[in-house]
């Protein structure tokens, strides 16, 4: 164990607690999440649902704390963003430096599945990324009076499992917006 390493890799993923989401910044919402927020409410939809989707929890939660640590480097980068293209490239050095700076090689290659959406584990953890995405949202429709419709779009297609899809539509039903 590296102490100087693990403190600078502490240091640099810190950078996820003060990046706030651009999507919420794009939508003037107030005291919006950080990376850091979204990431451990997708952990945690992984941990408790897990078993109801019959997949390997360890997985699922690893995963669900990794998918978006690269942000920590390059930032929040939304699907309109003009830098999207150039994203995976972007994200894979920061996750290598990450890995190394850890010393986790896991890291790097449950980021790798989590991109190629393969195993199974990783297309879930894609869909609890866009549903703790729009439960989030409906907070903030609650909350702040606005109008979010554009989330809840884009979150739909994304999510094909029939249990999440279930607690999509449980979500959407609790909006005052539609």
């Amino acid at each position: 164990m590296n102490i100087e390493k693990i403190l600078e890799f502490m240091n640099i993923v810190e950078n996820l607690k003060k990046t706030k989401r651009t999507g919420w910044i794009k939508n003037k919402i107030k005291n919006s999440e950080s990376v850091a927020d979204h990431s451990f409410r997708t952990a945690l939809l992984a941990l408790v649902l897990s078993d109801e989707l019959n997949v390997d929890r360890d997985v699922m939660v690893k995963m669900a704390l990794i998918h978006d640590i690269g942000e920590c480097i390059i930032g929040d980068l939304t699907p309109d963003d003009k830098k999207r293209v150039e994203k995976y490239k972007m994200e894979k050095k920061a996750i290598e430096q990450l890995s190394k700076l850890s010393g986790d090689k896991e890291m790097l290659d449950l980021w790798l599945e989590f991109e190629k959406q393969e195993p199974l584990e990783s297309q879930y953890i894609h869909q609890l990324d866009k549903l703790e995405m729009v439960i989030q949202a409906l907070e903030y429709e609650k909350t702040q009076k606005v109008n979010l419709d554009s989330f809840f779009k884009n979150s739909k297609e994304h999510i094909k499992n029939p249990k999440l899809l279930e607690i999509f539509e449980a979500v959407e039903k609790r909006r005052n917006y539609k």
